[in-house]
């Protein structure tokens, strides 16, 4: 059979650890069992079960049946077990919490968590970004690029620039300045905006 097996090294604190037949028992058990659904005589069983006898495991284990049977019962007693004899000329033993102990050959890939970030957050990351054209536009351009493209409804949950299909600030930037924002007024709201604008780059 494919796959791997986990064992914990809490194991050695198990209380059947220093018992070498019913250890032994136990771990045979978890190597035959099924690693997926399977069907016997037209019943389905799960996983992590498998179909036995006393004296087949005892051949398997060069111990005797009356061996195995003690060994079953102190496993069904502590619960690592579940055995149903009605059904066939052996039983269905079925290890409980299988899947604590089977290993996948593929690691298990964790999907990082995205965290949302606020609209608030976006319209400052969006001023940060505009932050390094301080300079090479007029202040009153960029204030005004910034709020033209930052507009947003008071029911929407985007600003403008975030439903285009693409945006590049730095191309935007180009055709924006071919409008003539130099002749216009700059005031001290504009003036207080770009001063915070590099305040913020320099920390």
């Amino acid at each position: 059979m494919k796959g791997h097996l986990k064992l914990h090294r809490a194991l050695r604190s198990w209380e059947w650890y220093k018992d070498a037949n019913t250890m032994r028992v136990f771990i045979h058990c978890l190597l035959k069992c099924n690693e997926s659904q399977y069907t016997y005589e037209g019943n389905k069983h799960d996983r992590g079960s498998f179909i036995s006898g006393r004296n087949v495991l005892a051949e398997e284990l060069a111990i005797t049946p009356q061996q195995v049977r003690t060994c079953l019962n102190k496993l069904v007693k502590t619960g690592e077990i579940s055995i149903d004899a009605s059904r066939y000329r052996g039983s269905v033993i079925m290890v409980n919490n299988y899947d604590t102990y089977q290993m996948t050959d593929e690691p298990t890939k964790k999907e990082p968590k995205l965290i949302k970030k606020s609209i608030e957050q976006r319209e400052s990351e969006f001023m940060d970004d505009m932050a390094e054209f301080v300079g090479t536009y007029s202040k009153q351009m960029l204030r005004q690029f910034f709020d033209y493209w930052t507009e947003r409804g008071k029911k929407d949950t985007k600003m403008r620039f975030e439903k285009q299909k693409s945006f590049d600030i730095k191309k935007r930037l180009v055709t924006w300045s071919s409008k003539d924002w130099n002749n216009t007024e700059i005031t001290r709201a504009d003036d207080e905006l770009l001063k915070n604008r590099k305040k913020r780059l320099k920390k």
